[in-house]
């Protein structure tokens, strides 16, 4: 059984949970760490012993307002090998209003073959 990961959000990184129960890895916030093959090591190493015991049924929901160029790369491996699972779901909530990360989102799916990523869209929040 793989122990779950808990990492907690902070100014440059997300809110980042994966749990081998639910089958579901969760990152929420700002994706912009100092060194982005640092900080996504532990999660490729967690996927690629799941893979290992060929479950099916993995969610990975997505809910980034921001993310650097290194860490869109490792992003893209993420979702690769995740869409290697059988049964699996990648969603990503994005901001109605977001119209690059709506674009950035539909280049992910493109590039892992179209109909993947599940885009769902949020209404805007209004500022006071």
């Amino acid at each position: 059984m793989l122990e779950n990961i808990i990492i907690k959000q902070t100014e440059s990184t997300p809110l980042i949970t994966l749990n081998e129960v639910s089958n579901e890895l969760f990152f929420t916030g700002i994706l912009i760490p100092d060194n982005s093959v640092d900080f996504f090591r532990p999660l490729i190493i967690w996927i690629n012993k799941y893979q290992d015991e060929a479950k099916a049924g993995f969610k990975f929901v997505i809910e980034l307002e921001h993310f650097n160029t290194p860490s869109s790369i490792l992003l893209l491996k993420v979702m690769k090998r995740i869409n290697k699972i059988p049964n699996q779901k990648i969603i990503w909530f994005v901001d109605s209003e977001d119209e690059d990360m709506i674009e950035v989102v539909d280049q992910y799916d493109e590039l892992m073959g179209g109909g993947v990523i599940d885009l769902r869209l949020k209404k805007a929040k209004i500022s006071d």
